[in-house]
């Protein structure tokens, strides 16, 4: 086991393209880190470094007590499990198992050793006779992770090893592979671009954009104190709902309007943030408000008028334990920079409900409610706000207030 450590790390491509800029980050020994963000935003390329797959270009790489900029991957001690299973179709699964144990000379007794032992961890014992055509999808993801178990590494480097399953296996492989990872107690990098993957598997994770780190923490903390509008976006399903918006101070509190609505904020929530609020009054800012900081009026009957809005619902999704309520507001339409990193500016926009991006007219808000309300499509509804829990933006730098 080691510790794995980026010191501000640089990949550029021949053609002189940029993947990773100035990466810093520590893993700490045993420390299951997650590496999650969009398409093309370096996640991969940072995992390959490690590997020894793609050259550093500048700064430096450390597995443990070594510097391994300049090291071949086989002398890094590190074991990667790939989106493909990666498999040979020609060898049985104890065969897979063992090969690169084989490759090393190790001797018969200790190969076979560890293949037991793996396959144990695994609960593959049974199909050890058998060649991967024979496997389900979950059965060679096991296989794979197995062969990567055998060599016993001082890290496991993981390459969205899950993307080739169905939904309801990826669930059941993600609650394995973490409790596998507990129980061996190796350092382990994974990389995937499903963000609820990322929060119910690692320790901490970092969320990367355009090659660069946003936020690097526990998933409670990137969820309740994004750094940035990118983070808020990223982290959260259904995603923040973001619009533009406006600060006031009417009677001594703190209000927030939007389109045709008018919210006050919770007195705690405002004192807490009035250092960083107060340079805002009168001015346009971003607001978020997570689907779950909404409640059916009529269920939430304690929440007081000034923290309601009445609205006009145009679809629902009754997703068994929730209920998300869609419905339109007129306040400008803000772009996730999270959304459009994945799609183009246009396209985000139509999803978002807005015409041109940031500052179009009209915005379509999702809340996620009781499934005991009674909302309809085509109806009127009031909505409860947790105003203790807005999230507020500059418009410029897109970083929380």
């Amino acid at each position: 086991m080691a510790e794995i450590e980026f010191n501000d790390v640089q990949k550029v491509y021949d053609d002189g393209t940029q993947a990773v800029f100035d990466l810093n980050l520590e893993i700490q020994d045993g420390e299951l880190m997650v590496l999650v963000g969009p398409s093309g935003c370096g996640k991969t390329t940072a995992l390959r470094m490690v590997a020894g797959l793609e050259e550093i270009t500048d700064g430096e790489l450390r597995i443990g007590d070594r510097i391994v900029n300049d090291l071949t991957p086989k002398e890094r001690n590190i074991a990667m499990v790939f989106q493909s299973y990666a498999l040979y179709p020609h060898m049985t699964v104890e065969e897979n198992l063992g090969f690169s144990l084989k490759l090393h000379k190790l001797p018969k007794e200790e190969v076979k050793a560890r293949v037991k032992r793996a396959a144990e961890i695994l609960q593959i014992e049974d199909f050890l006779k058998r060649k991967p055509r024979a496997l389900s999808g979950g059965q060679r993801q096991r296989v794979a992770m197995g062969r990567a178990i055998v060599r016993e590494p001082e890290a496991f480097l993981m390459d969205e090893p899950l993307s080739n399953l169905d939904a309801k296996l990826r669930v059941q492989m993600r609650a394995e592979i973490h409790q596998l990872q507990r129980r061996l107690d190796v350092t382990t990098i994974y990389v995937t671009h499903d963000q609820v993957e990322a929060m119910t598997m690692g320790d901490r994770v970092a969320v990367m954009n355009s090659g660069r780190l946003q936020q690097v923490d526990t998933p409670k903390v990137l969820y309740e104190q994004p750094r940035n509008e990118f983070v808020a976006g990223f982290i959260g399903s259904p995603a923040i709902n973001l619009v533009e918006a406006q600060l006031e101070q009417t009677n001594g509190h703190l209000s927030v309007s939007f389109g045709e609505h008018v919210l006050t904020v919770d007195d705690l929530a405002a004192r807490n943030h009035q250092s960083a609020l107060k340079d805002y009054l009168g001015r346009t800012v971003i607001l978020g408000i997570r689907p779950e900081d909404f409640e059916d009026a009529s269920i939430d009957s304690d929440a007081p008028a000034d923290r309601r809005m009445k609205v006009s619902v145009d679809l629902t999704e009754p997703l068994g334990a929730d209920l998300l309520v869609y419905f339109d507001t007129a306040a400008a339409t803000i772009v996730s920079s999270a959304v459009a990193a994945d799609v183009p500016a246009e396209d985000a926009a139509v999803r978002l409900g807005g015409g041109d991006g940031a500052g179009a007219a009209g915005t379509r808000l999702c809340a996620r409610v009781s499934p005991r309300s009674a909302i309809a499509v085509g109806g009127a509804a009031e909505l409860a706000v947790d105003t203790s829990r807005l999230y507020f933006f500059d418009p410029e730098t897109r970083d929380r207030l």
